[in-house]
């Protein structure tokens, strides 16, 4: 008899349409209004840099930034400067929204340093300002220290970003300086 039940369940579920399947999983996170800001910044980007040291003319280089998209919730950023202060730098950045803090949150990490800096920040959409805060090794000290990194879009072809970084006597100073263009 159980037999028969079960074939005629079988039987009555094959008839019925088959619903699609979701496209994504269900426990997934969705992106949300502020997750929009960093697909602005997907793309390939020129850099000019400039570090600024107290007592000293900036040293200055160039190089590229290609950013991509992880899914629609995180930009990925690989930074590649070849001739800064004579010796190659890469950096890598990961930068999302955290809906649930709602708080910008990013991680950098690059090939002169060992130690991963984390920071967290907000939107300004008057200034079209993102500033993250965090700590991050004192490159004069080797100290933890605050930083503050300032990143402002201009427009869709050009940002530029800031760090600030404890200075002579504590107060807080201008470490470098970066300027984005689009490639085309």
């Amino acid at each position: 008899m159980s037999h028969r039940i079960a074939c005629t369940l079988l039987l009555s579920l094959s008839a019925l349409p088959l619903a699609p399947l979701p496209r994504q999983d269900p426990f997934a996170a969705r992106p949300s209004p502020e997750h929009a800001l960093l697909e602005k910044l997907a793309g390939k980007w020129s850099t000019s840099f400039a570090l600024r040291m107290p007592g000293s003319p900036p040293v200055k280089s160039s190089g590229t930034e290609v950013n991509e998209m992880l899914g629609k919730l995180w930009i990925v950023s690989r930074y590649d400067d070849p001739g800064m202060m004579g010796s190659a730098f890469s950096g890598a950045q990961i930068i999302g929204y955290d809906p649930d803090e709602k708080t910008y949150v990013g991680a950098w990490a690059d090939s002169q340093s060992a130690s991963l800096s984390l920071q967290k920040g907000t939107y300004d959409a008057a200034t079209k300002t993102l500033t993250l805060v965090g700590t991050s090794k004192d490159p004069f000290t080797g100290a933890d220290s605050t930083v503050r990194t300032v990143m402002t879009l201009v427009d869709d072809d050009h940002r530029s970003q800031v760090m600030f970084v404890p200075g002579p006597g504590g107060k807080e100073m201008e470490l470098f300086r970066i300027e984005y263009e689009r490639a085309k």
